[in-house]
């Protein structure tokens, strides 16, 4: 068998050598199945909105807004799914009050998507009625958001907790 091993080595050598190209480099690898969505529990997302102001922020020579429109985009963000593109899109006319849905534009991203309409759950109601209310439609910095989600999915410590107590150098038990 080794023989045998041999021998075709030494002709692939021959015929191309090590550094020939290779005709399965061009190959795309085959499609992967659809992920699961990433996704945080809603006990989680609604201590974040909990935690939230509900004041906005300000800008500068600008008076404080009395709602938070960043609190208002995550509500909808997190009971609806847009993602943010999509949000910024979204018009008071696209949602249906009378039976609840939400006609959500198709998206140019990746294979893309098509217009569709999405039925709506009773908190993404309520969060569509505080986003339209607060007026948070339009373009906005999706940076507003990034510290409330990123502190509570941070890792707490890099180092695992000691299973053993400590002993205290120069100290004695009593």
């Amino acid at each position: 068998m080794a023989p045998l091993l041999a021998r075709r080595y030494s002709l692939w050598t021959a015929l191309g050598g090590k550094d020939a190209p290779n005709p399965l480099r061009d190959v795309k690898p085959p499609r992967s199945d659809d992920p699961e969505p990433r996704a945080l529990p809603y006990e989680i997302i609604d201590g974040i909105l909990a935690a939230m102001p509900e004041r906005g922020q300000g800008l500068r020579n600008v008076p404080r807004s009395e709602v938070s429109k960043t609190k208002a985009r995550l509500k909808v963000q997190a009971y609806v799914g847009l993602p943010s593109k999509q949000l910024m899109l979204l018009r008071e006319d696209h949602v249906n009050w009378q039976e609840p849905s939400v006609l959500v534009q198709g998206r140019r991203k990746g294979k893309g998507t098509h217009t569709t309409r999405l039925p709506l759950v009773p908190q993404a109601v309520a969060g569509l009625r505080e986003f339209f209310d607060a007026k948070a439609e339009g373009r906005f910095s999706t940076s507003s958001a990034r510290p409330h989600f990123a502190a509570p999915v941070r890792p707490t410590s890099t180092r695992p907790p000691s299973k053993t107590p400590r002993k205290r150098s120069g100290s004695t038990p009593f």
